[in-house]
C-alpha cells in the first residue's frame, strides 16, 4: 500500500487534479481508520472538480456503508442514480443498504431494478435469490437461483456462484 500511496502522490504533485490518482489515493486512505479522515477529503475534492465523477460517490457510499452509515451510504449511491440510473453497482448498493435497514420492499425495487438492466449480473441474482428465501418466497427465489447455476463465462471471482446456486436450487425445491 505505501508504494501505491507514494505513486499517486507522486502522479498528483503533476497535476493535482487528476481526477484518477485523486480517487484511488482516496480509497486507498479510507482503508485505514488513521487516514479515513484524508481519504474522505480527497474523494470529496473529487467531486469538487468534477461533481459527475461516479466513482468518487462509489467510494464514499462503499465507505459509509462499512461504517453503517446509511444517510451518508444513501446520499452517495443515490447521486450516482441521478447521473446515471441504470447504474448496476449502484442500485445493488442501495438494495444492500436498504436491506441492512430492514427495509426489505425497498431493498427488493432496487434489486429488481438492477436486474432489468442486466439479467445475467450475478451479485444481483445472489442477492435477490437470499432476500426471497430469507422472506420465505421460495417460488421467486426459485428461477433465479436456476437463472444463476446455468449463467457461462463468469468472472474468476464470481466462480462460486454457481456451485452455490445448484446447492441453493436443491434446497429450495418444495
Amino acid at each position: 500500500m505505501k508504494r501505491a500511496v507514494s505513486y499517486f502522490k507522486q502522479a498528483l504533485a503533476i497535476y493535482p487534479e487528476d481526477l484518477d490518482s485523486l480517487n484511488n489515493l482516496g480509497n486507498l486512505y479510507l482503508k485505514s481508520d488513521s487516514t479515513a479522515g484524508e481519504g474522505v477529503a480527497l474523494l470529496e475534492k473529487c467531486l469538487a472538480i468534477n461533481s459527475n465523477f461516479i466513482n468518487a460517490y462509489y467510494n464514499l457510499g462503499n465507505y459509509y456503508f462499512t461504517k453503517n452509515d446509511w444517510q451518508e451510504a444513501l446520499a452517495n449511491f443515490n447521486q450516482i442514480i441521478r447521473r446515471d440510473p441504470v447504474n448496476i453497482k449502484a442500485l445493488n448498493a442501495l438494495a444492500g443498504v436498504y436491506l441492512e435497514t430492514g427495509q426489505k420492499r425497498k431493498a427488493e425495487f432496487y434489486y429488481l431494478e438492477a436486474l432489468n438492466q442486466d439479467s445475467g449480473y450475478p451479485l444481483t441474482l445472489y442477492n435477490l435469490i437470499n432476500l426471497y428465501e430469507d422472506s420465505g418466497q421460495p417460488d421467486k427465489a426459485r428461477p433465479l437461483a436456476r437463472r444463476l447455476s446455468q449463467l457461462s463465462g463468469l468472472p474468476k471471482k464470481y466462480g462460486w456462484l454457481n456451485n452455490w446456486a445448484q446447492d441453493k436450487l436443491l434446497k429450495l425445491e418444495p
